[in-house]
């Protein structure tokens, strides 16, 4: 009871009335009020016709209080009890609650999208299949659902003096992509060479996507790194599902003779994961590609890379991003961690009893604050 009066900030004043057994003096005095009448009442049991004085003092006391507010230099929203004392100059008492519950944090309740697949292909399952673990830590699943929302997707396609050889093979396999999205998703188109430039932003009309197509010419260096950038700004921001397409068939350059460019997509904290949360589908064409960075990208982002040996088989990779895309689910609990430290929280999917491989971004950041 008594902590219930505390989370509720009441004043309780406790009038005992002598009888046989009569009553315990003891009581606990956490509200700011004396257990038999206000501040300053001995602790004598009390007769009937002394019932109107305490009603009296009660209401004395009740209109006699002082409210102060403060700002506490602990802005912590952990739930946690708060001791507290005030003081007079000139010896006064001051009669006070003890303290307060600092506001609990609001619940933290991630949600993971992932794929789930066997040596033959995808598999589908349900929550019954799968365990959640956070940080090491067994989770309680408490939603469960394929992913369907639209997906925001940017293709970005490589238009370097390289792929001139591929580029018929290209625009066939991308055509048929773009006719195999949902109408309810939307496009945009990125061509990049010596630099990105969007062929158009998203938008639900995927013709524009196609007449983009139409028009790829290849010549010139690979932006490789700027294109992903520029990919990943594109979607951060934009709510539901998000996902890039990137196709290249070599490694960064800012133009032919210049060599490399630096990486411009650290790691986790700053890269891919953060920058957007989109999945990243690297198609690698080619002997020459940066494997290591595509698949890096894949890994971190929970999409898939492909690497085709030739451009005839690139239809089949854009086959396989379609259904990754349409063959995922979504997991949401509450986290057992209710911290908001902005720190970044592993997410393990497992599958019981079962073989098979759970793909996911492998966590998220919690909020801060």
């Amino acid at each position: 009871m008594l902590k219930s009066a505390d989370a509720a900030q009441a004043t309780i004043y406790v009038v005992g009335v002598g009888g046989v057994a009569g009553i315990s003096l003891g009581a606990n005095t956490c509200s700011g009020a004396s257990p038999t009448k206000p501040a300053g009442a001995s602790s004598s049991r009390l007769r009937e016709p002394d019932l109107r004085g305490v009603a009296n003092s009660v209401a004395t006391d009740a209109h006699s209080r002082y409210l102060i507010t403060y700002t506490p230099a602990n802005q912590k929203r952990d739930g946690s009890w708060r001791q507290i004392a005030v003081d007079v100059p000139g010896g006064l008492k001051v009669r006070t609650r003890a303290g307060y519950f600092a506001p609990s944090p609001p619940p933290i309740r991630p949600t993971v999208e992932f794929t789930v697949t066997d040596a033959e292909g995808f598999v589908d399952v349900t929550a019954d299949d799968l365990e959640v673990f956070e940080d090491g830590v067994e989770q309680k699943i408490d939603t469960f659902q394929e992913a369907v929302d639209p997906v925001s997707i940017v293709m970005a396609l490589d238009s370097s003096g390289s792929m001139k050889k591929s580029a018929e093979a290209l625009q066939q396999a991308a055509r048929e992509f773009v006719g195999a999205v949902r109408p309810e998703d939307s496009l945009a188109t990125i061509m990049f060479a010596d630099r990105p430039l969007f062929a158009h932003t998203l938008a639900s009309n995927h013709q524009w996507a196609l007449d983009a197509i139409d028009k790829y010419q290849a010549n010139g260096g690979t932006a490789l790194y700027d294109a992903l950038w520029n990919s990943l700004m594109h979607l951060k921001g934009v709510p539901g599902r998000r996902a890039v397409v990137v196709l290249s068939d070599g490694r960064d350059e800012d133009n032919p003779g210049h060599g490399a460019w630096k990486p411009a997509l650290p790691r986790r904290s700053d890269g891919p994961g953060e920058a957007g949360g989109a999945l990243v589908f690297p198609i690698g064409l080619g002997a020459r590609v940066d494997r290591k960075l595509l698949e890096r990208l894949a890994s971190e982002s929970g999409g898939e890379a492909y690497f085709p040996s030739d451009a005839t088989l690139l239809d089949g990779q854009f086959r396989r991003v379609v259904e990754n895309l349409r063959r995922r689910f979504v997991v949401g609990y509450t986290s057992t961690n209710s911290s908001h430290d902005g720190g970044w929280r592993k997410v393990d999917i497992r599958a019981r009893g079962r073989s098979l491989v759970v793909t996911s971004r492998g966590g998220y950041f919690s909020p801060e604050r």
